[in-house]
């Protein structure tokens, strides 16, 4: 059964996405020793990347979706799962910073989906 982690990174002209996934990504390696896959876009790849995720899914984002501060391209996650290479997926936002190989224990639950039902504390 293979595991991994699936991060979506597609820039704004505000925020480079891509870069934050790099640095997820080497954490993600570091702590929970799993392979990444990044989904993106041609425009949010450098031209020389500092990491070398071990799947690069590149796919055409719904660049309308805007936020009161500007464009947002966040749609498509839900598709995670359907073109994820792993039999079990850890999807995690790009500005999540692990710090510890805890999140691995997800992979101890019977559901076939799992995400937080709250945001407090």
């Amino acid at each position: 059964m293979s595991r991994g982690a699936i991060l979506f990174a597609f820039n704004s002209p505000k925020y480079d996405y891509y870069a934050m996934a790099e640095y997820t990504a080497k954490r993600i390696n570091h702590f929970l020793d799993l392979p990444v896959t990044i989904v993106t876009d041609n425009e949010s790849v450098p031209r020389k990347p500092k990491y070398k995720f071990d799947n690069v899914i590149k796919v055409s984002p719904d660049r309308n979706n805007k936020r009161d501060w500007g464009i947002w391209i966040n749609k498509g996650r839900n598709k995670a799962y359907e073109i994820s290479p792993y039999n079990e997926t850890l999807l995690l936002d790009v500005d999540y910073i692990v710090n510890s190989d805890k999140l691995n224990t997800i992979f101890d639950f019977y559901d076939d989906f799992s995400c937080h039902d709250n945001t407090a504390f």
